[in-house]
């Protein structure tokens, strides 16, 4: 059975950018407990409590229910979610596949990693945390900070230049780039589309790749 809201736990907002802080407001009371599992959010309840429109309360709980924090039901209306113990294992379970997987990435990768955000990241929630005894949105949002810098950790390898001679050729082009070797010596030539033939086809004639005709810009 869904319990009613009691206004007097929530906070009067401002009304410029009132929806996001209907939102802000909202999400903080459910994080923090003051809007418990399974409570009712009656939309006329919260405008008259946040000091906003019902307007700027149905956008927040329409977002809220997209984050998962909110529920919709026929009959019912919208309330806090109710968090069952397969939530919660199921989102330990792919943390810990993702993020094992990173440092697994990590260790094995041949580059050394780039551990300056992940230590931005550690240093920045211990001060968000220092002196705080419960979870504000604050820290949650520098502890997802933190776990991104972990899945970042590993630095990609820098992409290696093209050789010059393995330009493709323009479109439409129908050159062909021959190498022959003899002993230590390799030749290069190239089959060039610069003529036509009375037919209209290509007639092929060789050059070096820098004078092909359909090489230069």
């Amino acid at each position: 059975m869904a319990v009613p809201t009691d206004p007097a736990r929530l906070s009067t907002v401002e009304r410029t950018s009132m929806t996001q802080q209907v939102l802000h407001e909202l999400r903080e009371a459910i994080i923090d407990g003051r809007l418990a599992q399974g409570e009712s959010l009656r939309e006329v309840a919260l405008s008259q409590s946040l000091g906003t429109g019902r307007s700027a309360v149905r956008e927040a709980i329409r977002q809220l229910i997209q984050e998962g924090l909110v529920e919709h039901e026929v009959h019912r209306g919208a309330y806090v979610r109710v968090m069952s113990l397969k939530d919660r294992l199921d989102v330990y379970f792919a943390r810990e596949a993702i993020e094992c997987g990173a440092v697994r990435r990590v260790i094995e990768s041949p580059e050394a990693p780039d551990l300056t955000q992940l230590t931005a990241a550690i240093d920045a929630m211990r001060g968000v945390a220092r002196g705080r005894e419960r979870v504000s949105e604050q820290l949650i949002d520098a502890d997802i900070h933190f776990h991104q810098a972990m899945v970042g950790a590993r630095r990609e390898p820098a992409p290696q230049p093209r050789a010059r001679d393995a330009q493709p050729p323009r479109p439409g082009c129908c050159c062909a780039t021959t190498r022959r070797t003899r002993g230590a010596t390799t030749s290069t030539t190239t089959s060039c589309c610069s003529t036509r033939s009375s037919s209209g086809g290509p007639t092929r004639s060789t050059s070096s790749p820098s004078t092909c005709a359909c090489r230069r810009g």
